[in-house]
């Protein structure tokens, strides 16, 4: 996918002030959520996955607090056991920093990582964390931190779209079908009707080539998808 030529050069820092200043709670924290998911090499405890869908669908209405409460405890004890290990294996090791010393670092990081934002979606160091954690060079099959950036910007125009150039989305498009159909997918998680979203759109008087390659072309989308929520009303 082809990214504009300011967001190729964005770091993740100039990503994350604008999530601190312009994002939306529940588009922060789809984005950062979705960031750790996409690098399953780097979050190998499967409760701080588990939390992270758990947020998701809190915020989706799917599932209520106390199944949520649930699944954010179950990260926090992960993420204490991980330090337990930690302080384990440098006692093992007599406080070296060996290989066995490094991953056992990494798995607390991507633990407490998981944990915070399952807690709190975005916050002020969420972007640095996250580059610790899906960068580093230590964890299990990890991509380099260049590889990690890019999928980063590449979520992040999923969820946001081109802010330097937003998309003037007009009302006449917003068709009961239209909607009907948006709804749908957003709910089912049916993204392979994306396509079936951009006849409707077409049908309702849609021209912009933006919009409707977005519907058409080969990225995937997600909850938080910059059109969906245009279409959906949804902040």
């Amino acid at each position: 996918m082809k990214l504009p030529e300011w967001l190729e050069r964005a770091a993740p820092g100039d990503l994350g002030v604008f999530l601190s200043r312009s994002a939306s709670p529940r588009k922060g924290g789809l984005f950062v959520r979705h960031i750790c998911r996409s690098h399953p090499e780097a979050f190998l405890d499967p409760r701080s996955l588990a939390a992270l869908d758990a947020a998701d669908q809190h915020e989706a209405e799917e599932i209520d607090e106390a199944a949520h409460l649930t699944a954010l405890q179950a990260a926090v004890q992960a993420a204490e056991e991980a330090e337990a290990r930690l302080r384990v294996t440098l006692a093992m090791e007599a406080g070296a920093w060996c290989d066995s010393t490094k991953a056992a670092d990494s798995a607390l990081a991507a633990a407490n990582v998981a944990r915070d934002v399952a807690r709190n979606g975005c916050y002020r160091r969420v972007m640095a964390d996250l580059m610790r954690v899906v960068g580093a060079s230590t964890c299990p099959r990890s991509t380099s931190r260049k590889r990690a950036a890019r999928t980063i910007r590449l979520l992040f125009l999923e969820h946001f779209g081109d802010v330097k150039r937003p998309i003037k989305f007009e009302l006449s498009w917003r068709t009961g079908p239209v909607v009907a159909l948006a709804a749908s997918i957003y709910a089912a998680r049916a993204f392979d009707d994306m396509p079936i979203l951009g006849d409707a759109l077409e049908d309702a008087g849609c021209s912009d080539a933006d919009v409707l390659g977005h519907c058409r072309g080969a990225g995937k989308h997600t909850r938080g998808c910059w059109l969906l929520d245009l279409v959906l009303g949804k902040k």
